[in-house]
């Protein structure tokens, strides 16, 4: 019992505190339409983020942003806000800046 004490203690330290396995789901987890649904979320509840003008696309876990913001400050939120939910793999930022707001 000692041994397997130590090894987890072990994988704890080398993960932050945290299992070997710690953030990792099945193969195929989550499914892009999840991912989707999270990052519509994270985008929603970012007040810095003017989600109705934003759409949201993911393919394999890559997820694309398309649409316009006011500056590049509520660009860069966008992206932020969500590029380290589970199952985000990247972010392709494709918003612009709208008419206007572009000195920001």
């Amino acid at each position: 019992m000692s041994i397997s004490t130590n090894h987890i203690n072990y994988q704890d330290q080398r993960n932050g505190g945290k299992g070997a396995h710690y953030g990792k789901g099945p193969k195929g987890w989550p499914s892009d339409e999840k991912i989707k649904n999270n990052v519509s979320l994270g985008l929603y509840l970012n007040p810095e983020v003017p989600t109705r003008d934003i759409a949201v696309k993911v393919d394999q876990g890559v997820v694309t942003l398309e649409g316009v913001v006011r500056d590049r400050e509520e660009k860069k939120a966008a992206e932020e806000c969500i590029e380290n939910l589970p199952g985000v793999i990247d972010v392709l930022n494709k918003l612009i800046l709208q008419e206007g707001h572009k000195n920001v």
